[in-house]
């Protein structure tokens, strides 16, 4: 982590005047799923980028605050990506069903 993208961060945040912990996101992706994100949570998520990508995203809310733009819509569409890209795969862990002699599940 980068200390100082995140304190940038955390300060640009501060002077948009967007509350991280209040704000959250809408929205249904590509499987036609349904997510409602927290942007603290994306911005938990890019604080753990690595430093390459933290380049990427400064530059980015630069170019769109620097044009008056809406910073929320890029921290959307990188929520959205994350959905699309993180999904949980609830059939991943089979339980272990015991086929002991004796055992009363199996008679």
């Amino acid at each position: 982590m980068s200390l100082q993208f995140n304190k940038w961060l955390e300060r640009l945040l501060e002077e948009k005047e967007i509350d991280a912990e209040a704000t959250a996101f809408e929205f249904i992706d590509d499987d036609n799923t349904y997510h409602y994100m927290p942007l603290g949570v994306i911005i938990e998520y890019i604080k753990h980028c690595d430093p390459a990508i933290h380049q990427q995203i400064r530059m980015q809310l630069v170019k769109i605050d620097f044009h008056n733009g809406d910073i929320t819509h890029f921290f959307k569409d990188i929520g959205k990506w994350i959905a699309q890209n993180h999904k949980p795969n609830i059939f991943s862990h089979q339980p272990q069903i015991s086929q002991q002699k004796g055992d009363e599940r199996t008679g």
